[in-house]
């Protein structure tokens, strides 16, 4: 027997399925720009060793984030802590 969807029910697989999409192309842009960066910083000349280290901590978690794909509240609020604390001490 064939069941039917209404179409509410397909709006919110649709809306999810375009959520997930979402998260999965940010997750990409924001971590593949961070070991781009990370990597031509620490391959130039001239930074310091603190932002060394912030940033070497940043380019490996960025990394971790495109190998594993993972998308857990978890790791997106660990996300939004260690990009701006790295950042700050680079700068600062």
């Amino acid at each position: 027997m064939v069941q039917r969807v209404n179409k509410a029910e397909s709006l919110n697989g649709c809306r999810r399925n375009l959520a997930q999409r979402a998260d999965m192309v940010a997750l990409l842009i924001r971590h593949r720009a961070v070991v781009i960066v990370a990597a031509v910083v620490l391959v130039g000349p001239g930074a310091a060793t603190a932002g060394e280290v912030a940033l070497a901590v940043v380019g490996w978690w960025s990394a971790y984030r495109l190998v594993t794909h993972a998308s857990s509240p978890k790791l997106i609020a660990a996300d939004l802590c260690v990009h701006p604390a790295c950042s700050a001490l680079f700068h600062g």
